[in-house]
């Protein structure tokens, strides 16, 4: 990294280095960092890809993430989008994603390595744990550095999932009563958190999740609704609304 670094006062126009820096500072723990290098070769040259992907998603910014230009990330970098879908509970997105990358002409360790993924998107962690300890022998023969990164990253992500899970449970014992949703109460959260309520209240409930522009119209038309007016989002899965007469969110 120091030596990107230092190239990079010499060569500020050389967006190559600064994309190699959005991968080292990422590996340092400086995620601000990462971002800027990746603005910075973006700026400088458009069509590079880089792995801001992988610093996305350890920023936690899913929602970012899951709508990225396919062209900002690295050829084979599809795991992180797939996995914020996950964690977004936009499950079935990610397994069409994760379709779609396998059909392609990927090299044999590559596959080896990301068969974790898909028991992910599947919930079933200790598969996760298989997969990750299957693929050790290929990723130490190929990568010796990234072995620890794929296990740190599988690791991180369930922890994520589960803490999310927690939060949003936690937040429904606050909000929830006779299958609906206190709507002056969720006025209360930040809007990821909000979000976050409203997919774990969804999944609880057996429904299909609403993608992201649903999710969000449901938040901004239900919370925003004036008291005066009945408020009702509909998607593939289900709706979801509220009444004039009674401000909590609803399933129809």
């Amino acid at each position: 990294m120091v030596r990107l670094i230092r190239a990079s006062e010499t060569n500020r126009n050389d967006a190559e280095i600064f994309a190699g820096l959005v991968h080292s500072c990422r590996y340092a723990g400086l995620l601000e960092a990462s971002m800027a290098a990746h603005e910075e070769s973006r700026r400088l040259d458009p069509k590079l890809p880089t792995s801001i992907p992988w610093t996305l998603l350890a920023r936690t910014e899913y929602e970012k993430l899951s709508v990225l230009d396919r062209e900002e990330s690295t050829e084979f970098d599809m795991e992180p989008q797939i996995l914020a879908l996950a964690l977004l509970g936009r499950r079935e997105e990610g397994r069409r994603l994760l379709d779609q990358q396998e059909s392609q002409n990927l090299p044999e360790v590559l596959r080896a390595v990301t068969g974790w993924v898909r028991p992910f998107l599947d919930r079933d962690l200790r598969a996760v744990r298989d997969a990750v300890e299957k693929a050790l022998p290929a990723l130490y023969e190929r990568w010796p550095a990234a072995a620890v990164s794929a296990v740190r990253s599988a690791r991180h992500c369930g922890e994520a999932a589960e803490l999310l899970a927690e939060l949003a449970d936690g937040d429904l014992s606050v909000v929830s009563g006779d299958g609906t949703l206190d709507v002056s109460r969720m006025r209360e959260f930040s809007s990821p958190r909000q979000r976050n309520l409203l997919r774990r209240w969804l999944t609880v409930r057996g429904l299909e999740l609403p993608d992201a522009r649903r999710t969000q119209s449901i938040l901004d038309n239900v919370l925003g609704a004036r008291r005066d007016r009945r408020a009702e989002v509909r998607w593939p899965g289900g709706s979801a609304g509220s009444s004039v007469s009674t401000p909590r969110l609803s399933l129809i």
